[in-house]
């Protein structure tokens, strides 16, 4: 077993690399450690890298930011006096990140750069009751309902996520869950939504109702991968991809599954690929079927994008803006990431789907009025796109369990961004 040295404030040391505790950090089957230099390297979990493998996995890294600050990110391992444990910190905000494992698979869980430590109990300040929610069998408790709550405070869904995954485990116990109980479990977070967010909502908190918007989306989005629904994601057609460079890092928010990115390989030949969206079911589908090189699939919120800015020379968003409550926040944080000159598309089913009744009869409201838009091209001129090339009425074939078999018609727009 090889030895790295790792600096631990200050105390370089030399760590079996079997010795140490495996952090939770952006990168799906990554693990991230200190080193000398304060540069973290990136150590790949399922097999030990040669110095040459590390070389070339610790820019990886270096692509991402911090979504607490959006800023660089530089990570080391530090030890908290009071709890005795390891923890990564954002060296430019302070921002703490802790390290998790999966208990269902053993294995560490898609991960995420959502800060998972203090959030704080706004709940138990405001002095209110939880009880628990019953929905047609289907059960989330107070203290479930607590935390979502808190979360929703500050806008951490990694936490959310947390109850999200507990409450469809209890009802897959470790299998594949049954399409019948999706249904059930949309019903049951729209109706904590319904039940708690009007009263906890009050002016000094604005974004708590739209926190808990992209909650009860999340839960579906999850509810369906677990049953191992969500066939046929959008994929950007080829005179779309004809006009986009090759040899070109692309960016894509809200990815799904990754289809769109694997024909993106296909035919841009991209030098490098990062994937994000909020559900961890989708990461890992996209993880299973890309192959790991010049790529990076991370979970993150659109509203905050952990990708440094000018990164991307081309930054895509399909089929989200009907679904992401601040959708103006998800597109000047996507803009962000481009470089100046950099290319943005911009993909959306017709009419937009901000509010839809689904399988069960639940109406589910994915973005509030104030948030939303009418096309694709009002959506481009919002973050001031040059050189607009529109594409209206392309054929998009869905089959979920929340909609159905669905055709619908998609209008793609192109643009660049110029300041």
């Amino acid at each position: 077993m090889s030895e790295y040295a790792l600096d631990r404030f200050g105390s370089q040391e030399k760590v079996e690399l079997s010795t140490l505790d495996r952090f939770e950090f952006g990168l799906a089957e990554y693990a991230c450690y200190g080193s000398p230099s304060g540069v973290p390297y990136i150590i790949e979990l399922d097999k030990q890298l040669n110095e040459k493998e590390l070389a070339l996995a610790k820019p990886r890294l270096e692509q991402l930011a911090c979504p607490g600050c959006l800023d660089e990110l530089w990570i080391k391992i530090w030890s908290s006096p009071a709890s005795q444990r390891e923890y990564l910190r954002c060296e430019g905000c302070r921002t703490e990140y802790s390290s998790s494992l999966d208990e269902r698979s053993g294995q560490d869980n898609v991960t995420t750069l959502f800060p998972q430590m203090y959030v704080p109990d706004e709940v138990k300040e405001k002095g209110i009751t939880i009880d628990s929610i019953t929905e047609q069998g289907i059960e989330i408790t107070g203290d479930e309902i607590k935390t979502l709550i808190n979360a929703a405070y500050v806008g951490n869904i990694g936490v959310a996520d947390g109850v999200i995954q507990a409450v469809i485990e209890r009802y897959s116990d470790g299998r594949q869950l049954e399409e019948k109980v999706v249904p059930k479990l949309i019903a049951l977070f729209d109706k904590v939504a319904q039940t708690y967010v009007g009263t906890l909502n009050g002016s000094e908190n604005k974004q708590l109702g739209p926190n808990f918007l992209s909650y009860v989306t999340l839960a579906r989005y999850e509810a369906e991968t677990r049953a191992g629904s969500y066939q046929g994601a959008f994929v950007l057609p080829d005179q779309v991809l004809a006009l986009l460079p090759n040899q070109a890092v692309y960016f894509e928010a809200a990815m799904g599954p990754g289809s769109n990115l694997r024909r993106i390989k296909e035919i841009n030949n991209p030098s490098g690929i990062i994937g994000m969206d909020f559900s961890s079911g989708m990461v890992r589908r996209a993880i299973a079927e890309f192959s790991k090189n010049n790529s990076i699939f991370l979970r993150g919120d659109a509203q905050s994008i952990p990708v440094k800015s000018n990164l991307a020379d081309v930054a895509i968003m399909c089929n989200a803006m009907d679904r992401i409550p601040r959708t103006r926040a998800a597109l000047e944080q996507l803009v962000r990431t481009v470089k100046l000159g950099g290319y943005v598309v911009l993909a959306q089913c017709m009419p937009f789907q901000n509010e839809k009744i689904v399988a069960g009869g639940t109406e589910l409201v994915y973005v509030p009025e104030d948030q939303r838009f009418e096309s694709v091209e009002a959506a481009a001129d919002a973050i001031e796109l040059r050189d607009q090339r529109l594409f209206k009425g392309l054929e998009w074939n869905i089959s979920t369990i929340a909609d159905g078999n669905e055709t619908l018609s998609v209008d793609v727009i192109v643009g660049r961004k110029w300041r």
